[in-house]
């Protein structure tokens, strides 16, 4: 059992101590560090270089039990020499990037040639790697030159919100992102309090992090109102003006919006678009969540005042929030932004899913279980393309999703590596060149990060063959085909996913904590502070989703029969594959079991949530159906304000009956064996919760999550089952009068 919290000292471990007595022997085709070497810096050496050399050491001292010196000048023995490009053209890498890098291994030393201390400490990663593979000290002898496909590649902390331990930034380094992305309300100022932006950016400098600025700051004024460019200079203005070293500043709909001017928009922002009874002054779009005609004036306002201080600033504008409107007018937008700018379009969003049900539906927020493109990617890409701007996505190539909230990431390699050429192909298509790697819940060190990182390099390594040698370094040759299985049913799992609405919005979004609903709107217990803290991003009312009223999983039963169908395969596939890992972790010792029992324990743990899905999606169907006898229905979502949800008469849909037999083995339920029926469901899932506990207490990183906190621990589960009790009880009341 793990203390909360304890997952951090993990997060920050990058190099790990040597366990055991295992010694292999140097290959013939290789460079022994076993005797010891001196590791070279320029003369004029920056801090990133600086840190590279000391970075190696500690590596060699830590996991090989290796000794190494640093220093300008040579001694005798082993070299590993650092050289910048402009001192040694001769052996420079080809490409022209930052983080480009050439490697030359021979009988008696390396020679390391970056065009930056980036591109240094990217290679003297790299050699890190190899000699953990190679399970010893060795370095094959070779020659390679490589450059990064991407950058920025951005992450927000996964250790808490908007912050980064120096160690945390090493390890964050180490997995290849080269920017850090933090949420800003005002010169230091994140939604979680002060924050001195001027230290973190000079601390990220010295592991070659740059850190981009992700705007919460409100834009109260449309740059042809009075006093707008003294209003402009007063935030972003001051924010760069105090704070030049960011690298860059993100903007989205939700976080940037304006007062529009456009005919098709009201002229206020979102927030005052309330009459004082609660009903809405307009009901026309806004800047929050349309693509309006003066986004490109108030882009080259704001644009202008903040390269007063930072001239080559990134400014990216990001089309997430009105991904579902149509192509055109999207299309139109994109057409008159200016081309000195980056464009960020979602990879997957807004994706129509397979329909075998006959119901029209889209992706929710992101996913892994449709690789992509999605459409409205590609029909921004290819206007971007058009155009000549640079072009960003949101990848989650960290390899964290909303297809399951609390877990550090989604072990579906297989399904990871088809985006992976995904993103590729539209590297070379369409000019890709930028990836947001994970939004708030952040960055988690993992086989799936390592992946990524490799895969935004070229030349790059065979996937399959980089898998299993992970699989072997990380839990040994023996177990190798286990894991590898493990990993294989951990991928067809996910793709029984269904990234809805009412499910990434419930049971996925928070596990087995998820409670059961009849009539009371459970609030999801949190510490005060939380970002998204309660129900802010959880919606407890199965079945009708705040934002969107009339989206309910009742409104089809064809639909609910499905999605119980394929959570129920994902469950099965999950389950597999955390019995696969359990075995292996009984088969090892130390840190190799510690780590398999960890994976065990997440598969488990997706296998419970899948099973939680399944289940609320048959009580909710036996609810809905109690409460069309009684009518008791209610019209609309209790904590809405007034909308219309008509009432779905579940009961009379001609499936109906075939449903009850699929699902409950019997025909359609009297109200006495609805009640039985409801009781074994409420028995099974709060069983199901309890099977959980063990689980996250074994993993202190399971049921956390960065914006929302702990949503799925031992107190959350036992919240769960308390209130789905009652929710039972609740039901009992609501049929009382006809038992």
């Amino acid at each position: 059992m793990e203390e909360k919290y304890a997952f951090r000292a993990r997060m920050c471990e990058v190099h790990h101590p040597k366990e055991g007595d295992r010694t292999l022997a140097c290959p013939t085709d290789s460079l022994d560090l076993s005797v010891g070497c001196t590791i070279l810096t320029p003369a004029s050496a920056d801090t990133v270089t600086l840190h590279a050399a000391s970075d190696l050491a500690d590596y060699l001292r830590v996991s090989q039990g290796v000794e190494a010196s640093t220093g300008a000048c040579f001694s005798p023995g082993v070299t590993i020499r650092l050289c910048l490009s402009g001192d040694c053209p001769a052996t420079a890498p080809s490409g022209s990037e930052e983080r480009a890098y050439r490697i030359l291994v021979d009988d008696v030393g390396v020679t390391v040639t970056a065009n930056t201390g980036k591109g240094l400490f990217a290679a003297t990663v790299y050699l890190e790697e190899q000699m953990s593979e190679a399970e010893g000290p060795y370095l094959k002898k070779q020659e390679i030159d490589r450059r990064p496909l991407f950058s920025p590649r951005m992450v927000h902390s996964g250790y808490e919100l908007d912050l980064f331990p120096e160690d945390y930034m090493n390890r964050l380094a180490h997995d290849g992102y080269d920017t850090l992305l933090v949420f800003v309300k005002g010169p230091n100022l994140t939604p979680r309090g002060e924050c001195d932006f001027n230290a973190l950016i000079a601390t990220a400098a010295r592991f070659g992090l740059d850190v981009y600025a992700y705007s919460y700051m409100v834009s109260e004024k449309h740059p042809d109102d009075e006093g707008a460019e003294e209003y402009y200079e007063s935030t972003y203005g001051r924010l760069f003006r105090e704070n030049p070293g960011f690298r860059g500043v993100v903007f989205v709909g939700e976080s940037c919006e304006f007062p529009s001017h456009d005919e098709r928009a009201h002229p206020w922002l979102n927030r005052y678009n309330k009459n004082p009874d609660g009903t809405l002054r307009s009901t026309k779009v806004n800047a929050r969540t349309f693509p309006v005609r003066d986004y490109p004036e108030w882009i080259a306002l704001v644009k202008r005042i903040i390269r007063k201080y930072r001239p080559d600033a990134d400014f990216l504008f990001w089309t997430y929030n009105w991904g579902y409107r149509p192509a055109d007018v999207r299309v139109e937008l994109i057409e008159n932004l200016p081309l000195d700018i980056s464009l960020q379009a979602t990879f997957e969003m807004f994706e129509p899913l397979p329909a075998p049900t006959g119901v029209t539906e889209t992706t929710t927020d992101y996913t892994i279980s449709i690789p992509g493109p999605g459409r409205y990617f590609l029909s921004e890409a290819e206007a971007a393309k058009r155009r000549g701007l640079r072009l960003y996505t949101i990848s989650n190539t960290a390899g964290t999703t909303w297809d399951v909230g609390i877990v550090p990431y989604i072990p579906a390699p297989e399904v990871w590596g088809e985006r992976y050429e995904k993103l590729i192909e539209c590297h070379e298509k369409y000019g890709l060149c930028g990836l947001m790697e994970g939004h708030h819940y952040g960055a988690y060190h993992s086989f799936i990060s390592e992946l990524s990182k490799e895969m935004g390099w070229s030349p790059r390594r065979d996937f399959a063959e980089h898998m299993r040698a992970i699989a072997v370094r990380d839990f040994g040759e023996e177990n190798a085909e286990a894991v590898l299985a493990a990993w294989h049913h951990a991928s067809e799992g996910i793709r029984h996913n269904i990234p809805s609405v009412e499910d990434q919005y419930g049971p996925l979004r928070v596990g087995p904590a998820y409670p059961f609903v009849t009539k009371t709107y459970w609030v999801m217990p949190s510490e005060e502070g939380t970002h998204f803290g309660g129900n802010r991003i959880t919606y407890t009312w199965y079945g009708i989703y705040r934002g969107f009223p009339a989206t309910s999983i009742l409104r089809n039963i064809k639909r609910l029969l499905h999605g119980i169908s394929e959570f129920s395969l994902m469950q099965r596939e999950y389950d597999e594959a955390a019995a696969l890992m359990a075995g292996v972790a009984e088969r090892l010792c130390g840190r190799r079991r510690a780590e398999a029992g960890r994976m065990a324990a997440h598969l488990y743990l997706m296998a419970r949530t899948a099973e939680t899905t399944v289940n609320v999606k048959r009580f909710s169907m036996l609810r809905h159906a109690a409460m069309e006898m009684t009518g008791t229905l209610p019209t609309h979502h209790p904590l809405m304000e007034p909308v219309t949800e008509m009432p779905i008469y579940l009961t009379s849909d001609p499936e109906w009956p075939a449903a009850c037999r699929t699902l409950f083995a019997c025909e359609p339920p009297t109200p006495a064996e609805l009640l039985s029926l409801c009781e074994k469901i409420v028995g099974e899932e709060c069983e199901n919760a309890r099977r959980t506990i063990p689980a996250v207490e074994y993993d202190s990183r399971l049921g956390w999550e960065a914006s929302m906190e702990y949503m799925c621990d031992r107190e959350h589960l036992l919240w769960k089952i308390d209130r789905t009790r009652e929710a039972l009880a609740e039901l009992v009341e609501v049929l009382s009068p006809l038992l």
